[in-house]
């Protein structure tokens, strides 16, 4: 089920899954995934960097590495 009442979160999660439709459009995929939920929070540059971060990880890797990955269930003719 897709959330549909932005009243229930609060402003950047809300532009969160509105991104995350973006970025599921982006890799030409129907569903929303939690790859593209991620892609989204780390792109705003915000609370999900600070919290990788500060869990030692780098969260331009690991952006790198869901793109690569949504990538790969796209198919080999994905054009960005």
């Amino acid at each position: 089920m897709q959330p549909s009442n932005p009243d229930k979160f609060t402003a950047k999660a809300w532009d969160a899954i509105v991104q995350a439709q973006e970025v599921a459009r982006r890799f030409r995929q129907q569903y929303l995934e939690v790859e593209h939920v991620m892609v989204a929070l780390i792109e705003q540059q915000g609370l999900a960097d600070t919290v990788l971060s500060k869990a030692g990880l780098d969260p331009e890797l690991i952006l790198q590495e869901l793109e690569t990955f949504a990538q790969r269930q796209s198919g080999p003719s994905l054009g960005r």
